[in-house]
């Protein structure tokens, strides 16, 4: 009998399907899917999940948004879900 997933586990699966997608995973051949795109030059602070859209914090969203919003239309493609961001401004 297959185990069901909690809500919890599906939303860090879809969350490390994410970052998998903007990073590449070099060990299986999947390269990031914009060059020079990845998680640490997005500045991703937070991930969320809640069963129907992905909540993106970051400090800087026109990176991902991209020319006409063409970037995240095409990770959203890709990901198979709706995403929201967030842009997170640090200061001290």
């Amino acid at each position: 009998m297959e185990k069901k997933l909690t809500v919890e586990e599906y939303a860090e699966i879809r969350k490390i399907r994410f970052i998998a997608i903007i990073d590449g995973v070099t060990e299986y051949g999947c390269e990031p899917m914009v060059k020079g795109l990845d998680s640490f030059t997005l500045g991703i602070c937070k991930l969320d999940f809640d069963g129907e859209k992905l909540h993106v914090y970051l400090r800087r969203p026109g990176l991902l948004i991209g020319n006409k919003g063409e970037t995240l239309k095409h990770i959203i493609d890709i990901f198979g879900s709706d995403i929201k961001v967030y842009d997170v401004i640090l200061t001290k």
